[in-house]
């Protein structure tokens, strides 16, 4: 996942500079969603299927070189889509969109793979909430290069199926794979065991079974089958927070850390998306929907997953000299609780500005995109500011035995 989590980052910073870039050329929030979507979250979340089905499967992984050439050729779709869009040459869009399809239909195969043959079945139902993200971007990404290349020219069907472009990517894609992912990811986070799965058996197919149902009721102008398909979603999403309560209910040795925190604002992030598309999605309120979507969808819900489990994933996945991944996961730390309450209370205020007469859009997007900064900057000196002697300290006193 290193190479992965390596080219994601560069895509991340890149979404991060390009913010007051679109502002200022007036671009629009295209860019930004498109580069952390495409670039930074996407081939996080190729890497992070392909690891985390290896590992919790037992199974055998992909060659190196073999998921060197998927990480090249998502890279390749990505640039090609946003250089087609930035440009606006449609034909540059659609290869890109085609080569980006074409390789997430290879991952999503490999992964499915994966899971068909592994030996530990206790964690199967990530591998289910894995296929159904990977069918949920191709449709996504699909209906993303039609809408580039002009295929909808009457107004109502390009804002109806641009809802249901964002919404199979942002909840389909990103969302499924993250809450298939936080079932081992959030109680390994908080070195807590991870409860039994049972419960949440049903929580992949309401989730995606209510995506098909919106994108059929969006499409075909059926307000109240889209707004159902958002129930049936949220019901998913709630059977699974219902498993968040039972892994934080267990008794813990330590603080929650700064990622388990990002994942569960994110999960938060996911609900109250959700909840609003029902309303925007039943009211055929295109602008309500892409409001919510991109504030607490691509950024409440995926963009801060992504930070929040960089937090933890990026020291773990380097060489396993235990006091010094234990100062690096530390470094993590370093001004985390303000760095999650700055970027979610800037998220709330961008949506209420967005939404409301409230002036707050403004100070909103500059005090969220200051604990991304932060977050992106950690996430690349991580190692250095673990050598430091008041890390140090921190990092012992964090990890020192708890008294009886």
């Amino acid at each position: 996942m290193s190479d992965h989590n390596l080219s994601a980052r560069v895509w991340a910073t890149a979404a991060a500079a390009a913010v007051p870039i679109a502002s200022a050329l007036g671009i629009g929030w295209w860019l930004p969603i498109h580069l952390a979507m495409l670039g930074a979250a996407s081939q996080a979340i190729v890497g992070g299927q392909l690891m985390f089905s290896t590992t919790l499967g037992l199974s055998r992984g992909p060659a190196r070189s073999q998921s060197l050439t998927q990480l090249v050729l998502l890279n390749l779709g990505a640039a090609l889509v946003v250089g087609g869009r930035l440009w606006s040459w449609p034909g540059v869009l659609v290869v890109g969109a085609s080569i980006f399809v074409a390789t997430i239909c290879w991952v999503t195969w490999q992964v499915h793979l994966l899971w068909r043959r592994s030996i530990n079945r206790r964690f199967s139902i990530t591998g289910t909430f894995y296929l159904l993200a990977g069918l949920s971007i191709i449709i996504g990404a699909s209906i993303g290069g039609a809408l580039g290349s002009g295929a909808f020219d009457d107004a109502s069907s390009y804002l109806a199926h641009r809802g249901v472009h964002m919404t199979l990517n942002i909840l389909g894609w990103a969302g499924l794979t993250i809450v298939g992912t936080a079932v081992t990811l959030l109680p390994t986070v908080l070195h807590v065991r991870a409860p039994k799965l049972h419960s949440i058996a049903i929580a992949p197919w309401l989730m995606s079974g209510g995506l098909g149902l919106l994108s059929m009721g969006a499409t075909l102008s059926q307000e109240h089958l889209a707004g159902a398909g958002m129930v049936c979603y949220v019901v998913g999403l709630l059977a699974f927070g219902m498993y968040v309560r039972r892994i934080l209910v267990i008794p813990r040795r330590r603080k929650i850390p700064t990622a388990a925190l990002h994942l569960i604002a994110a999960l938060v992030w996911a609900t109250v998306t959700s909840v609003g598309l029902i309303v925007s999605f039943t009211r055929a309120d295109p602008s309500l929907t892409r409001n919510l979507l991109v504030v607490g969808g691509a950024s409440g819900l995926v963009f801060q997953a992504l930070i929040g489990a960089w937090s933890f994933l990026l020291p773990s996945t380097r060489p396993p000299v235990p006091a010094r991944r234990r100062r690096e996961l530390i470094a993590m730390e370093l001004g985390g609780r303000a760095q999650v309450l700055a970027y979610n209370a800037g998220l709330v205020a961008v949506l209420i500005g967005l939404e409301t007469s409230i002036d707050s859009s403004l100070w909103g997007i500059a005090l969220t995109w200051s604990a991304a900064v932060w977050a992106i900057a950690k996430s690349w000196s991580f190692p250095l500011l673990a050598t430091l002697p008041w890390v140090r300290i921190y990092s012992e006193r964090w990890w020192a035995a708890p008294e009886d």
